[in-house]
């Protein structure tokens, strides 16, 4: 019986500095998506997530997810008493 993941290597590489920097740059430049940046760089977007929980790059995303997740709750806010609203 063969392995249906034969393709998929078990063999992890850490990542250099330049790849360390691409992923900083790309964090810089706005891109937050673990498998955008991953595609980009070439690598699993779960080494992009560990790269940034490790604290090898700086931790952009992390700001940039509770600044979305704190967008998201004001504008739900606002958009259930805008509904209350209507419907009184």
């Amino acid at each position: 019986m063969t392995n249906s993941n034969s393709s998929i290597s078990k063999h992890y590489h850490q990542l250099n500095s330049e790849r360390r920097g691409q992923i900083q740059a790309l964090l810089d430049s706005g891109i937050t998506s673990c498998t955008a940046i991953a595609q980009e760089v070439g690598c699993y977007k779960s080494t992009i997530s560990r790269e940034i929980r490790q604290g090898s790059v700086i931790a952009a995303m992390s700001c940039m997810s509770t600044i979305t997740l704190i967008l998201h709750k004001f504008i739900m806010k606002s958009a259930a008493e805008t509904a209350i609203s209507v419907i009184h």
